[in-house]
């Protein structure tokens, strides 16, 4: 079976989603391509991620007006439509579908759906098409997708929100978010402290999503200062590296984008991160307590609502500063009973085989399959 499966860089969650289904897929032999739907259309792929980074730390009021708007709002949703899907676009997107005579197309991002589903209207691609949601809510422009042949979700507590939304029950499948080699999260904590080189006693693991984000500049500098040793993953923001690079020391251990960041959370006894869908699932198969800190508005702020409602994870969503955020953190993963707490709620929302179950949905898809 020959899959093709389009992503969008807007962060790496989405890329690493179609990552971990195109490992399972192709374990099991079937031909994989993997693309970028805006890189494929002459887009240059940074551009687009850094345009998603400013709005979201530059214009954070707005985009969240925006964002709810386009929930409650059909008409505003179309008019927004063509700054993200243009018209310039489907002739290009096309002509690329085309030329790959894929069997199915699994769209890992919203807008590679939505466009998926109007070249179909258009009858401009036949093959079955797959939506895979990567956050534990609902973005806008899922509900406007008919066609798809299933749209996968995290889990069947989600999909009262789909459903609310006008999203058909017969499409939905809560097969999970699918992550790269889970067996990976499972490792010991001795045997991986021991193999990263960290000390005993108390680790907290500070991260931002791939692209850096939030106040870790200032909370690093506060951890620096306790009693534990924190390491701190800057992703892919280097301006971020660079400046705590020479902070470093016994207590503040500094890195950029990593590969194995499974073993850093089986050696943590915290995270304190954003409440991206990825990390949070990541966080989940690691069985890792977690510190939410400021959301990007719009769907993880759904998800960290979702997450401490659950008991899967704290907040410090007001602080307003690393110095907050640090004392908070110092004192929760002091906290052995919350922490207790939240590994059993962690442990309900494992779901280590979530890339395989994906994988058998997809096998059952063919060209002949009926869209609506």
């Amino acid at each position: 079976m020959r899959v093709l499966i389009l992503s969008v860089t807007a962060g790496e969650g989405h890329n690493s989603c179609a990552a971990a289904l195109r490992e399972a897929l192709e374990r099991r032999g079937h031909e994989v391509k993997v693309a970028d739907l805006y890189r494929s259309c002459g887009i240059p792929r940074r551009l687009t991620e850094e345009i998603y980074l400013i709005c979201a730390r530059c214009f954070r009021s707005k985009y969240r007006r925006v964002y709810t708007r386009m929930e409650r709002d059909e008409a505003f949703r179309r008019k927004w439509e063509k700054r993200f899907l243009p018209d310039w676009l489907y002739p290009r997107a096309a002509a690329f579908l085309q030329g790959q005579e894929a069997d199915c197309v699994v769209a890992m991002h919203v807008f590679a759906a939505r466009l998926l589903t109007v070249l179909h209207r258009q009858g401009l691609i036949s093959v079955p098409i797959l939506g895979v949601n990567t956050d534990y809510c609902l973005h806008p422009y899922w509900e406007d997708c008919p066609g798809l042949n299933g749209l996968v979700i995290p889990d069947a507590a989600s999909r009262e929100d789909m459903l609310s939304r006008g999203v058909p029950p017969e499409i939905l499948k809560p097969l999970g978010i699918p992550i790269r080699s889970p067996e990976r999260y499972l490792l010991t904590r001795k045997e991986t402290r021991g193999r990263l080189g960290l000390p005993e006693g108390k680790c907290i693991l500070l991260m931002g999503g791939s692209m850096g984000y939030g106040r870790i500049f200032s909370t690093a500098l506060a951890l620096r200062r306790q009693e534990a040793t924190t390491v701190c993953v800057c992703g892919k923001n280097r301006g971020l590296y660079l400046l705590l690079k020479p902070f470093q020391n016994r207590r503040l251990k500094v890195l950029g984008f990593i590969r194995n960041l499974p073993e850093y959370m089986r050696a943590a006894d915290l995270a304190v991160t954003k409440p991206g869908g990825l990390s949070l699932t990541e966080l989940a198969a690691a069985g890792l307590p977690v510190l939410l800190t400021r959301p990007i508005p719009g769907h993880e702020e759904r998800n960290l609502r979702l997450w401490t409602g659950l008991g899967a994870a704290a907040s410090a969503a007001s602080c307003r500063s690393g110095r907050e955020i640090a004392a908070l953190a110092m004192r929760l993963s002091g906290d052995g009973e919350a922490l207790a707490r939240m590994r059993g709620v962690l442990e309900g929302l494992r779901d280590p085989q979530a890339a395989e179950n994906l994988c058998s949905f997809v096998e059952t898809l063919d060209k002949a399959a009926v869209h609506d």
